[in-house]
C-alpha cells in the first residue's frame, strides 16, 4: 500500500529559494547594468522565469497561483480568462 504524502517544508523552502534567487538576479541586473539595451532582455527573461516557476510549482504546493503572482509582482492573466472585446 502506497502512502501519499503532500509537499513538505523543504519543498516550500526550495520554492521560496528559487524565487529569492530570481529576485536577487533582477536586482543585480538593475544595479549593475546601466545600458537598457542590455538590461531589458535580461530582465524579461528573469521575469518570464519567475512567472513560469510560479505557474508550474505553486499548484503542486497547494498555493493559489494568482495570489502568488500578485505577491511576487508578476502580472499574468491565464489565457482562459483573457477576452478580446
Amino acid at each position: 500500500m502506497a502512502i501519499l504524502v503532500g509537499p513538505g517544508k523543504r519543498h516550500f523552502d526550495r520554492y521560496r529559494k528559487i524565487l529569492a534567487d530570481l529576485n536577487d538576479a533582477e536586482v543585480d541586473v538593475l544595479t549593475e547594468i546601466r545600458d537598457p539595451q542590455v538590461a531589458g532582455p535580461l530582465l524579461a527573461r528573469i521575469r518570464a522565469r519567475r512567472q513560469q516557476t510560479i505557474v508550474e510549482i505553486a499548484p503542486q504546493l497547494g498555493l493559489d497561483v494568482e495570489r502568488e503572482l500578485s505577491s511576487n509582482n508578476v502580472f499574468y492573466l491565464p489565457a482562459a480568462r483573457t477576452r478580446l472585446h
